[in-house]
């Protein structure tokens, strides 16, 4: 005799995955637009009148479609890992990332590019323990935070998620990358407020760390960046040049943008366009239109995201889906606020399309885990050969709910 039996069926995520991909092929685009003729900026005038100079160098591409081709595979194996897998490794992973952000402060480890010390060079590539850090952390608070012994009214169990974020933070701000410790902040207070910790918890660590934020940003160079986004022309020429240089690319763009290659701003004028400010270089070539076009992607990634999350009723599943949605929606808006202007200045790369082999492969990672949890999101009853089975277990439910009820009402009159 057929019996009736739940089953979990798979829903593979198309528009998630649809988009993600379309994010980065522009993103390999207009790496490719803004790295290709770097030949006569690295050497200035003299390059340029040197006929056997070459102006197409590939080096920037290269490396940017092998993080890509990288990031697509491990991508795959997270969408087909078991997540109870992760879940298990979460304390593994959060001390490997503070292992390797402390690996960055050692001599003949640790990096330095523009004063900061935040990467690890691997043969001819380099890696950054900040981009582990970030989803390293999601997954220890999301099993931290649907682990059985927590409680969202207990102040000491409020605390270890908050230590464990200080630490990370401090590690960050060691090297000094201000940014990505304000990433953190973000993730965790975000996901505790999602398991419904006391808000004065919340709001009493707030205040006390206003000093502490006060004190950061009082740092001279974080001074000045505020300084500079209040009035980028009060210093046009050295500190606000990169906003000024930006906001040029964005106007040269108009609505429908120079064509693709045709950037000027992207030569001799903005610092880092194929990394931070590579928006500035998407506004020029594709103008408003592709800008909005980027922005709108974003925006749908952002919701499907959302809507994975909230379809979960594992709480595990739903904090991870929940902490790789935010990080991937402040990372962008993050950027997109700085390269126009409306937040001060901050070296953080657009996820899927600024140049940066870590940041791209763990972006993708992350998308990934999302559709590895979308794919189990509903569970249906398959249906039965036999209607007497069918209505025979209708009719048992029935009865249970109305023997549920009748007691509920024995046990209210007595």
């Amino acid at each position: 005799m057929d019996e009736t039996r739940s089953v979990k069926t798979k829903q593979f995520d198309r528009v998630l995955l649809i988009t993600t991909m379309m994010l980065v092929f522009i993103g390999a685009v207009m790496v490719y637009s803004s790295t290709s003729i770097v030949a006569p900026s690295k050497g200035g005038a003299a390059a340029v009148s040197s006929a056997s100079s070459s102006l197409i160098d590939l080096r920037y591409l290269k490396k940017h479609m092998i993080s890509v081709l990288l990031g697509i595979v491990l991508m795959t194996v997270f969408y087909k890992l078991h997540l109870g897998a992760l879940k298990k490794a979460a304390f593994v992973l959060i001390g490997l990332a503070a292992l390797l952000l402390i690996a960055v402060k050692m001599p003949f480890i640790g990096l330095t590019v523009n004063g900061a010390r935040r990467w690890i060079r691997i043969a001819h590539f380099t890696f950054q323990p900040s981009e582990l850090a970030k989803p390293a952390l999601i997954v220890f608070l999301a099993r931290y935070l649907s682990g059985k012994s927590f409680d969202p009214d207990s102040f000491k169990l409020f605390l270890i998620p908050i230590g464990v974020m200080g630490l990370l933070q401090g590690l960050l701000l060691l090297q000094p990358d201000f940014g990505s410790s304000v990433i953190l902040g973000i993730i965790t207070f975000s996901l505790l407020f999602a398991a419904r910790v006391r808000l004065k918890f919340i709001l009493s660590l707030g205040v006390l760390l206003i000093p502490v934020v006060i004190k950061l940003i009082m740092k001279p160079y974080r001074l000045q960046r505020i300084m500079v986004f209040l009035d980028p022309w009060a210093d046009e020429k050295n500190t606000g040049f990169q906003l000024i240089q930006s906001f040029v690319a964005f106007g040269n763009g108009g609505l429908r943008g120079l064509g693709i290659g045709k950037s000027t701003q992207k030569l001799f004028f903005l610092p880092e366009a194929k990394t931070d400010f590579i928006f500035s270089i998407v506004g020029e070539e594709i103008g408003f239109i592709g800008a909005t076009i980027v922005v709108t992607l974003f925006i749908v990634l952002f919701i499907r995201g959302v809507l994975i999350a909230v379809r979960q009723r594992e709480p595990y599943l739903y904090y991870l889906s929940t902490g790789i949605t935010i990080l991937i929606g402040v990372q962008a808006v993050l950027n997109l606020s700085v390269v126009t202007g409306l937040l001060p200045t901050k070296g953080l790369p657009l996820p899927f399309i600024s140049y940066g082999g870590t940041s791209m492969i763990m972006n993708l990672i992350e998308v990934g885990i999302l559709l590895n949890i979308a794919k189990g999101d509903s569970e249906e009853y398959m249906p039965v050969a036999n209607p007497q089975v069918e209505s025979y277990s209708g009719m048992r439910e029935k009865i249970m709910r109305q023997k549920g009820r009748m007691l509920s009402d024995v046990k209210w009159k007595t």
